[in-house]
């Protein structure tokens, strides 16, 4: 069993954000691809297409829509603790690569009751002159860690730009919870699909009357091994979902990844249980494959 999930985006920075999210999400149990919009993309290169909110609609043209995801990366916890910590009226930069990003996260922060910081906005697509000019007004310079890292690292014109006071804070973000769910539900039942086809292809070849203990022992252990991929399968999505959960907070938070149905959720627990019954399915069928095969005792 296997599943090809392509990260999509507009440029570097937004296309190995949403491949990174992936890989640590599903990179377990799918193929993770990724490509900018400003190539060709073919809908058979991947059986699901993830992208930002800004891209949905460039990648729908030229995608079917059924087989794109939206996947929106959030600041965890830590990046707005950092913030809180910022005096008040304090000028605080935020440096970002598109001015509909900038804008986003200021947004986002006001509406987290961060209204008594004077935020400036810092956008790729100004002049040079007037990104230094911002940049060294501020006391603070907020952004993603990945975009801040590449634009300010030691000896570039606008790291020289701060002031030597200033102080850089690097948000990481990761998948929203909304998106983490999706995601896995839309894997669990990619796999539950493909381990029924094969329950079909299994039943399909089951011999006419007795069949030979060979054919019959065969049957048994792909039935078997289904059951197992099965069972791995569901393990490892509990675990990848709650790591999604954690991730929230902190993505360097270490923690048991034992989970119950119901601390995932009900809708997470259906799919996960689905395939948990069709591995028990796949068992008996094994078992009773085996016990016909056996030879008979004199």
């Amino acid at each position: 069993m296997s599943c090809t999930i392509m990260a999509l985006g507009h440029s570097t920075f937004s296309v190995n954000e949403i491949y990174a999210s992936l890989v640590k999400l599903v990179g377990d149990v799918c193929i993770i691809k990724k490509k900018q919009l400003k190539n060709p993309v073919l809908p058979d290169e991947a059986d699901l297409f993830i992208c930002g909110l800004t891209q949905i609609e460039r990648a729908s043209a030229i995608l079917p829509r059924e087989k794109i995801m939206v996947a929106e990366p959030r600041f965890t916890a830590d990046f707005f603790i950092e913030i809180a910590k910022i005096p008040p009226d304090s000028a605080v930069g935020v440096y970002h690569s598109s001015a509909f990003r900038v804008d986003m996260i200021i947004q986002g922060l006001k509406n987290r009751g961060f209204q008594n910081l004077n935020f400036i906005p810092i956008a790729e697509s100004l002049p040079p002159a007037v990104i230094k000019e911002r940049l060294q007004r501020s006391d603070y310079i907020i952004g993603t860690a990945p975009f801040l890292t590449a634009r300010l690292k030691a000896g570039s014109s606008y790291r020289q730009s701060l002031r030597p006071e200033a102080k850089i804070i690097y948000g990481e973000r990761v998948s929203s919870i909304e998106s983490i769910c999706r995601i896995i539900q839309w894997v669990a039942e990619n796999y539950h699909a493909q381990m029924q086809q094969q329950l079909c292809t299994i039943k399909n070849h089951l011999p006419a009357g007795t069949g030979s203990d060979q054919q019959m022992l065969e049957l048994a252990r792909q039935a078997e091994q289904i059951s197992h991929n099965g069972d791995e399968l569901m393990q490892k999505l509990r675990s990848l979902l709650f790591r999604g959960f954690l991730d929230q907070i902190s993505p360097h938070i270490e923690a048991d990844v034992n989970l119950t149905e119901e601390q995932i959720g009900e809708r997470m627990a259906h799919s996960l249980q689905s395939i948990k019954k069709l591995s028990e399915d796949l068992e008996q069928i094994a078992n009773a494959l085996a016990s016909d095969s056996e030879p008979a005792r004199i």
